[in-house]
């Protein structure tokens, strides 16, 4: 089941909103009985807009003619259609959530009753460009890859792909991610019509990060269970640390440009918010639920990350030069021994921070500072 939901201007009827419990359909021509409207109707819920949107969608599907329209009897709200002229006097919402159908051809426009999110606030109050959800997905960064290639998102605010549970979901090194119910997984495709050199993607992972270490950092501060004193901080190149426990994880996964889609660049998040920590990994892992001591809403979360997100995003795209001094103000290694495993063996020594290209500066035991560099090799 997927949402798609592009960024759409307030509705011009205000929502009233109505269960749906019955279907007219003997009124509808043959060619208009579409497998939109049978999804409708398996669901029992109906796509949420006002009924001049829906008029107008169908239209345009060419599902339904201009002289058709919705309409409600005495016993209640029905999906069915008869001749007529649509009356502004008459402004009805169809079904529950907010959930626009104006989407291409491989997304299904119908509400999905289960989305713990609040889909309606995501696409108002936050900076993406459009939004699409599905239940369960092997990989959110492979169906942000997947749509890359479709052409569906222009360059600018990015495209964001989420689910609520990854079945294969990868970090780098191809290391197994998976996520369960109650955590947040997403990624966010953004194009761009000259693409970035590469060496600049491991900072706009650092970026990426560093939203998310604010985002969980303000929750954690406020928690009388964290102490007040407990913080989200970096581990470079790409995850966010509460403690020495591992909370979150970043993955940067560039696409090229072919002869008929712009280059692309898809960010890969998982957050452990809500869900359960097996046993086997409780020594190295932990979530906001249980820093916090208590569950929290998982849409009021992903949109504080989107929000802290976006500002550290712009300011890694206008090449702010304080986004280095807020990443290494953030960084749990900063003047601690560290031991980093590269391509020509273990680097070791005392962090120094990070420059601003991204490389992780290590002094070795002989005074001489080293540069460690991660690597983002193009998918191909």
């Amino acid at each position: 089941m997927t949402i798609f939901l592009p960024v759409m201007p307030p509705m011009t009827c205000p929502p009233i909103r109505a269960t749906v419990t019955r279907v007219t359909m003997s009124s509808l021509p043959v060619e208009t009985r579409t497998s939109l409207v049978v999804e409708c109707l398996r669901q029992a819920t109906m796509v949420s807009t006002s009924v001049r949107e829906l008029q107008r969608f169908l239209i345009s599907r060419r599902q339904l003619s201009r002289s058709c329209r919705p309409h409600w009897t005495r016993t209640g709200p029905h999906i069915g259609f008869h001749s007529g002229v649509f009356n502004p006097a008459r402004r009805r919402v169809f079904g529950g959530k907010a959930i626009h159908p104006f989407a291409p051809e491989h997304a299904v426009g119908v509400a999905v009753p289960t989305c713990p999110f609040d889909l309606d606030a995501l696409k108002t109050r936050t900076g993406v460009a459009s939004l699409v959800y599905h239940e369960t997905v092997e990989s959110t960064n492979d169906l942000a890859l997947e749509l890359a290639t479709k052409g569906i998102c222009p360059p600018g605010p990015p495209l964001l792909v989420l689910t609520s549970q990854q079945t294969r979901g990868r970090g780098r090194r191809g290391r197994r991610w998976d996520s369960s119910p109650g955590s947040l997984t997403f990624s966010l495709l953004f194009t761009h019509s000259t693409p970035p050199p590469l060496h600049k993607l491991p900072t706009l992972a650092l970026a990426v990060a560093l939203g998310i270490s604010r985002a969980l950092t303000s929750y954690l501060a406020n928690s009388s269970a964290a102490g007040g004193t407990a913080t989200a901080q970096l581990k470079w190149p790409n995850d966010v640390l509460v403690g020495t426990k591992k909370i979150s994880g970043v993955l940067v996964e560039p696409r090229p440009a072919s002869p008929n889609t712009l280059s692309a660049v898809v960010v890969g998040v998982g957050i452990n918010v809500n869900n359960r920590i097996e046993n086997d990994l409780s020594d190295q892992a932990t979530s906001l639920a249980t820093e916090l001591g208590t569950t929290i809403p998982l849409s009021d979360c992903l949109l504080k990350v989107l929000n802290h997100i976006e500002h550290e995003v712009e300011a890694w795209r206008a090449n702010d030069p304080q986004l280095p001094l807020r990443w290494n103000q953030s960084l749990r290694s900063i003047d601690r021994h560290v031991a980093i495993d590269t391509p020509i063996g273990t680097v070791t020594g005392t962090c120094r921070g990070i420059d601003p290209e991204g490389r992780l500066l290590i002094e070795n035991s002989a005074g001489v500072l080293q540069q460690v560099v991660s690597e983002i090799v193009p998918e191909t």
